[in-house]
């Protein structure tokens, strides 16, 4: 466990008029990772905290503090802001707005350093040592939701760099070196794909409580900004830089470690037999002939019509608690609408994240995903949207019989 020593970093507002655009991005990536190593300790000392509260000898004595764990939440903001870098480094365009990046790093920064500072304390404060003081077979690594599972894997990445060899390379040299990472990364989401379909046609569990579609897709995008400045440097003929290529080896790090967090968050659901309402075979035939285009415009209708059934179950709804609100709660007991209604907003973020930008190697994750994986994805969960629409529809006839008028 790395020392806790707080680490300033400089903003790059400094640089950012005035300095050439890889002075930039090299000072916004060397800001990043240092917000991640340090949410990485932090979910150590969290991980650390949970053991010593929740251990036999040491629960009875040691009182749960009145805080709650930061590392899952800061990690997916750093995330997201990592993403957003990457995004305009790879498509070749202009550093964000300093002053925004400025302003979520010094929330992140915020977050962390406050968190370290009363978890750390709470530990001392239990054990009467410091953090860094205790054995490591003390220490607990357990799987957990995807970013608190890429707090603990951060900086773990086993892929070659390609950086440290790059001047002993020739430019055709290093375009296949690169070219051989993405081709692992490929590879490794591949499995991440096919664990998704299942877990899609399942309709609960924690894949869905956690919206573990946006952690999917985030993964799928995060692929995309790699996959097309991979293309574009080919397509052009253009010689990657020692620069690009060192960005490119931290990127695609950080991704390794994301699509395996995402693996590990998931990898212990049922992965056997599908209810067989939900079978994939039967529902990814239903879309077999059709093209994309076809499939986003099935979807949408669907969604619509579902729309109205919700508008028409609050309607009913509303009169019927009002004649019998214990009957009307029995009913409601048979149909899970919250669950309807997380399945459906599920499609609509697969949909709308696939379908903008879906001829552009350069915005949205539709490449990495493939036409076929997507025309999979929303033949499941349209699947899913009609056999909710026919719950919906029972739950409505329901709540009329209680209504007198």
């Amino acid at each position: 466990m790395p020392e806790d020593k707080t680490i300033a970093v400089p903003s790059p507002t400094a640089f950012s008029q005035s300095e050439i655009r890889e002075r930039t991005f090299n000072l916004a990536y060397k800001i990043l990772d240092t917000l991640g190593l340090r949410i990485s300790r932090l979910n150590d000392l969290e991980a650390l905290l949970g053991n010593i509260v929740d251990t036999p000898e040491t629960e009875n004595c040691c009182p749960r503090p009145d805080f709650g764990p930061m590392a899952e939440e800061c990690m997916s903001k750093l995330q997201g802001l990592q993403q957003l870098v990457d995004e305009r480094l790879f498509a070749g365009k202009a550093f964000m707005q300093p002053v925004a990046f400025d302003r979520h790093v010094s929330w992140i920064t915020r977050e962390v350093e406050m968190s370290i500072s009363r978890t750390r304390g709470f530990i001392e404060w239990a054990l009467g040592k410091r953090p860094g003081e205790i054995p490591s077979e003390r220490r607990l690594l357990a799987k957990g939701p995807m970013y608190m599972n890429l707090a603990g894997l951060y900086g773990s990445s086993e892929l070659p760099s390609l950086a440290t060899s790059f001047d002993s390379k020739s430019s055709d040299e290093v375009l296949q070196q690169v070219k051989g990472v993405l081709e692992t990364l490929e590879l490794l989401f591949e499995h991440a794909k096919a664990m998704t379909l299942i877990l899609l046609s399942y309709g609960k569990d924690r894949f869905w409580d956690a919206n573990g579609i946006r952690h999917f897709l985030d993964c799928a995008e995060h692929l995309a900004f790699l996959q097309g400045f991979v293309h574009n440097s080919q397509r052009d003929g253009l010689a990657i830089t020692k620069f690009m290529v060192d960005k490119f080896d931290q990127s695609a790090a950080r991704l390794d470690c994301c699509i395996r967090a995402f693996i590990m968050a998931y990898d212990t659901l049922p992965m056997g037999d599908v209810p067989t309402q939900h079978d994939i075979s039967s529902l990814q035939a239903s879309c077999k002939g059709k093209n994309l285009d076809g499939v986003y415009a099935q979807y949408k209708r669907d969604d619509k019509a579902m729309d109205l059934l919700f508008r028409k179950y609050w309607k009913v709804r509303n009169h019927a608690v009002n004649h019998d609100p214990a009957a009307a709660q029995d009913l409601e007991g048979c149909a899970d609408t919250t669950a309807i209604r997380k399945r459906q907003m599920a499609a609509e973020t697969l949909r709308e994240r696939t379908s903008r930008g879906a001829c552009s190697w350069n915005s949205g994750c539709s490449k990495a995903l493939g036409p076929d994986f997507i025309k999979d994805a929303l033949a499941i969960l349209n699947g899913l949207l009609r056999a909710d629409m026919v719950a919906l529809e029972k739950l409505i006839s329901g709540l009329k019989v209680l209504c007198p008028n």
